[in-house]
């Protein structure tokens, strides 16, 4: 009853302005308020008071203005310096443009937020001052700066002031060009005067100052229908949260986030000329638009502000199949938070409801949604609940996306290093202010976009722009200053790209406590043969591990007779044996190849390094002195393979083109060479050999730091004569291309080789041709089988069609003090980098994270979190069913004796999976599908039973093949 007499008497105060039974009218935010300030409609309208969109225009005076009145902006040397005169008086504010110019009564202050600017009457219209004041902070203007807009609005090049009278000067209005957006109920009317042409708006039934804002029906719609319907079925009111459609949400804000024009581009703000009306939401918007967004060379990146609805529509917020996202999921149009940010969300998931406080600082905002999906998989709704309590946990599992270290809220002084925005919102978009818009498109850019587009000027990327560029203290630069922000292409702009390619691609960042993939080298039936056939591997499992760049490397391992054996699978479209000193001959010289495209790949073990040391730096880190250390470039050579003296790491290194296929070369099957890069794209190619057995070591020098070939002697050496300029051998009459692309020491000591300086123009010419008809280069190395600890890795390969199939063969103990040495039952680390036609060392790595190879054991189990759980318990493995393999989680609430084992159904056991002292945590341990002797299981039901001090628990599974 208390509600209807308050509705009554709002009836009887702004009654007079309702026009029943007619087409709603616009009655401006004051009649919103009596409502919504408390009950009976909510606090809306105290909320939306406080926004910009409430204060986007105000009546000058102190409390409104931010700008220094008291100073001239010069526009520039490219309009003669003149200048805008500021003053005050009597509480006006003036501007005078131009030293001899008219000067103008401030009429309305624009902004004041971030920025604010000016507008000044002409006649009957409203027109924007070359000027901008840009405050030091959002609401924060304890100091700020002048900075131009648009001066050649008003300016000649010479410094002269535009005649305002003139029709090119008036189609800058504010009123033809803001005011759609600006203003609630905008009604713009052009008028024509004989040869004069102006721009006049009008708004909200009393165009008074109040209302000269983004207003609540500018996204509620008119509003005269809506107090006498409060109560009804039908409230006479837009609610955008109530539209059944997506589109219809997100052209609430689109009418004005876009960047483009009218229908028919006499407007810059949403404007049907066919009716002459403007958007009201509820309509479809198309009608009302042109897009004519600016971006970078890209395409789709912003350049200019007031479009994240064009780039949002690119996003997967909004293309994804399953949870369309619009403006209001993340925003609140009735906060005054920066960037009116919700700070809460009601979520649910999983059929639990979940309300949780978000923050895009800590990446609440976006974890309320991302988490337990993707790579958040292992963040919960209710860890996002409590970030503070939970911020090991997420932040194993952000880091394990970002490959940075976790400190969103930037409390380390990392710049808010991990914070989901930083990568996937960088600031890319200007507004007098060099890239002070977030890009609302939600995609990382990659410094190769600002490679790739030098020659349109170049582009931002995210880690320059959010981090990197002139990054100080724990935030690296790489060496690179860049004093040009507005500009891209520039020498200091490709170096900074150049190397954080080169660090994105690689994720070899500063990052902790990587966890890989888990590899079981379990004893076989039968040692495979190291021959390029895989036949004999069909029984073994492949564990995938993750590289930089999207890309895999699959493995398999046995043991049998004191030896390890690995096979490693990865896609490659090319086989390429070529290198940057490979010889071609062009007409009667030699030229060196402009290109290095060899396939290799490098697996590397810990020998005595410490185990901390080893686990918090990686391994893949550093092979080559002469690219720069992320941390602290060329400061210390040592510190660019991070190892000091007496430690050390093996390296096995496959070469595609210096000794995989020294014992024996062979190719198949429809081979297709290219002509230009004389790689192979199509075929079948086996070759036989070793893979370079190396170790790492203290820095010793250029040109590969610390790596240096283990004792004996080398399976490569140059095939160059004495002064460099050609080759010293080559083949007479290779058999085929691959024959062609191996030259080998026993081919020479053979007869079958040419020496080059020797020979006649005649046969030069006939052995050259041979090679070109083949598609062939002259190899830069000549290869013969290593000796020594260096010949410790016998290998094969076989490329078949876009495929590369490795396999290896070394003993489990060689007893040389340069390798790893492997003991039966026990687990060691390692990681891979692959080269595949990456040339120089644009390697594509793993960064610090370590993969684990169980020698004659199942791996693996693992602690995933450091987080102290409350309580024992055992989770329900994922996924299941299964096959090949599946993942089981256990939380200990402190250091336990955890016995884990896997049952069949007739109760035997099948696997053991833990049998130690655990430290408290969260821990993961994962199922192959294999018995303790590495065999097969069959599909089936199995139960895996957990022991922790007195805490047992027992779950049922399903193997399904």
């Amino acid at each position: 009853m208390k509600t209807r007499v308050v509705l009554n008497l709002l009836l009887l105060a702004f009654g007079p302005i309702f026009v029943f039974g007619q087409t709603a009218t616009y009655v401006g935010s004051q009649v919103c308020q009596p409502c919504h300030s408390g009950a009976p409609g909510g606090n809306q309208h105290v909320g939306w008071s406080q926004t910009l969109h409430s204060k986007i225009h105000a009546v000058p005076g102190v409390a409104t203005v931010k700008g220094d009145f008291t100073q001239a902006v010069d526009m520039g040397t490219s309009y003669g310096n003149s200048q805008v005169i500021l003053r005050t008086s009597g509480g006006k504010y003036y501007a005078k443009v131009g030293a001899t110019g008219t000067e103008f009564e401030i009429a309305y202050t624009y902004g004041g937020g971030w920025k604010q600017r000016y507008l000044v009457r002409i006649n009957s219209s409203f027109y924007i001052l070359p000027i901008q004041w840009n405050l030091k902070g959002y609401a924060n203007n304890t100091s700020g700066t002048w900075v131009t807009y648009n001066p050649q609005n008003w300016f000649n090049a010479d410094g002269s002031a535009k005649a305002t009278s003139a029709n090119s000067f008036r189609v800058k209005s504010y009123d033809k060009n803001c005011s759609g957006c600006h203003i609630t109920g905008n009604v713009v009317q052009r008028v024509v005067s004989g040869t004069d042409t102006s721009w006049t708006s009008t708004w909200a039934n009393s165009s008074d100052a109040g209302n000269m804002v983004v207003g609540c029906e500018s996204c509620h719609g008119p509003g005269s229908l809506h107090p006498a319907n409060a109560f009804g079925a039908d409230k006479k009111i837009i609610n955008p949260s109530k539209f059944s459609s997506n589109d219809r949400k997100l052209e609430v804000c689109g009418q004005c986030h876009y960047r483009g024009t009218s229908s028919s581009g006499a407007y810059e703000f949403a404007w049907d000329e066919t009716t002459n009306t403007g958007y009201q939401p509820g309509n479809i918007l198309a009608p009302f638009i042109a897009h004519t967004p600016g971006v970078w060379p890209d395409g789709v990146t912003a350049k200019q502000h007031h479009q994240q609805y064009q780039e949002l529509l690119t996003s997967a917020h909004v293309t994804n199949p399953t949870e369309k996202l619009n403006c209001f999921t993340c925003h609140n149009p009735h906060s005054a938070a920066s960037h009116q940010l919700r700070d809460s969300l009601q979520v649910t998931y999983q059929s639990v409801n979940y309300k949780i406080k978000t923050d895009n600082d800590d990446n609440t905002l976006c974890l309320a949604c991302h988490a337990g999906s993707g790579p958040f998989a292992a963040i919960t709704k209710a860890m996002v609940q409590n970030p503070v309590v939970n911020k090991s946990s997420i932040g194993l599992a952000v880091s394990g996306h970002t490959r940075h270290s976790y400190d969103p809220t930037n409390a380390n002084s990392t710049g808010g290093s991990s914070r989901c925005t930083k990568c996937h919102m960088p600031k890319t978009a200007v507004s007098a202010i060099a890239y002070d818009i977030h890009s609302h498109r939600f995609s990382t850019v990659p410094p190769s976009k600002t490679l790739a587009y030098q020659a349109q000027g170049g582009m931002p990327n995210s880690c320059a722009a959010s981090c990197h560029r002139n990054g100080t203290g724990k935030i690296p630069n790489f060496g690179v200053t860049d004093a040009n922000l507005a500009q891209w292409n520039e020498l200091s702009d490709v170096s900074l790209a150049t190397e954080l390619k080169f660090w994105d691609q690689n994720m070899f960042f500063k990052h902790r406590g990587g966890t890989g993939t888990g590899v079981s080298a379990l004893p076989g039936a039968t040692a495979p043969l190291i021959d390029a056939d895989t036949s004999d591997w069909n029984s073994t499992a492949w564990s995938e591990v993750a590289l930089a760049n999207d890309k895999s490397v699959s493995i398999k391992a046995k043991i049998n007779n004191n030896n390890l054996y690995m096979l490693f699978r990865w896609t490659d479209a090319t086989m390429s044996l070529v290198r940057s000193e490979s010889w071609v001959r062009d007409g009667t010289s030699w030229t060196k190849n402009p290109t290095q495209s060899e396939d290799r790949v490098a697996v590397m073990w810990n020998i005595d390094i410490p185990k901390d040391k080893w686990e918090k730096d990686g391994c893949m880190n550093k092979c080559h002195f002469d690219v720069n250390n992320p941390v602290a470039p060329d400061a210390n050579p040592e510190d660019d393979t991070y190892l000091t003296q007496g430690e050390h790491s093996d390296l096995w290194h496959m070469k595609a083109g210096r000794g995989l296929g020294v014992i024996s070369a062979r190719q198949s099957g429809t081979v297709v060479i290219d002509p230009t890069t004389h790689q192979a794209t199509s075929g079948v190619f086996q070759l036989v050999g070793y893979f370079d057995d190396q170790n790492m070591k203290e820095y010793v020098g250029k040109p590969d730091g610390g790596r240096v070939g283990d004792a004996g002697s080398a399976m490569d050496s140059r095939n160059r004569n004495a002064a460099q300029t050609g080759p010293k051998y080559i083949e007479k009459n290779p058999a085929d291309y691959i024959d062609a692309m191996v030259l080998t020491q026993s081919e020479i000591d053979g007869g079958e080789t040419g020496l080059v300086d020797s020979l006649n123009a005649s046969d030069l010419s006939t052995y050259w041709g041979r090679y070109s008809t083949l598609k062939a280069v002259v190899p830069e190395r000549i290869v013969k089988p290593p000796t020594g600890s260096r010949g410790d890795v016998q290998a094969a390969g076989l490329w078949k069609d876009g495929v590369w199939y490795v396999e290896t063969k070394r003993a489990l103990s060689t007893g040389n003090a340069d390798d790893a040495q492997f003991t039966l039952n026990q687990d060691v680390t390692f990681a891979i980098s692959l080269m595949d036609n990456s040339g120089g060392a644009a390697h594509w790595g793993q960064g610090s994270v370590l993969n684990k190879l169980g020698v004659g054991t199942i791996v693996d189990v693992e602690r995933v979190a450091a987080d102290i759980p409350t309580s024992y318990s055992l989770a329900q493995n994922y996924p299941n069913p299964f096959n090949p393999s599946t993942e089981i989680r256990f939380d200990l609430p402190k250091g336990s004796q955890v016995k884990l084992v896997v049952y069949d159904l007739m109760g035997r056991a099948v696997a053991t999976l833990a049998d130690q002292t655990m430290s408290a945590g969260a821990h993961r341990a994962r199922w192959n599908g294999r018995d303790q002797a590495g065999t097969a299981v069959a599909s089936g039901v199995y139960f895996y039973h957990l022991q922790a001090d007195g805490f047992i628990a027992t779950k049922k599974m399903v193997l399904m093949k």
